[in-house]
């Protein structure tokens, strides 16, 4: 495929106003599902909470037509990306610590809350 084949677009994340543009090449042929695909992967928005917005139009879930027709899509257009990113396995396994840390914590605020009941019991 050569470069006039395909052009680039630009992601952009409205969960995420301050974050940089994703670049996205994009197939000149591209059907709406690739580019959602597409835009999943690189944003790492799960499909089933993708929405992508350009010109106003949202791009539908199931479109089998040429997107960069259909929609008219440009080289260096900006589309508008809906939806949190998924956490990375590296977030998550930060997040699984913080819950277990988290899950500590708690456990020793019960331990500090029950202290002023033991109080009441022998020594």
């Amino acid at each position: 495929m050569s470069e006039s084949d395909t052009i680039t677009c630009f992601l952009s994340l409205t969960s995420a106003p301050s974050a940089p543009r994703v670049p996205l090449s994009l197939p000149s042929n591209a059907t709406a599902s690739d580019l959602r695909r597409l835009a999943s992967e690189a944003t790492n928005v799960p499909l089933s909470t993708l929405k992508l917005i350009f010109r106003g139009r949202v791009i539908p879930d199931k479109g089998e037509g040429d997107a960069v027709k259909e929609f008219k899509l440009e080289d260096e257009c900006v589309i508008h990306v809906m939806g949190k990113p998924a956490a990375s396995s590296t977030g998550a396994g930060a997040t699984a610590g913080a819950t277990s840390t988290g899950n500590a914590a708690v456990a020793s605020a019960g331990a500090s809350v029950s202290i002023p009941g033991n109080t009441a019991s022998p020594t």
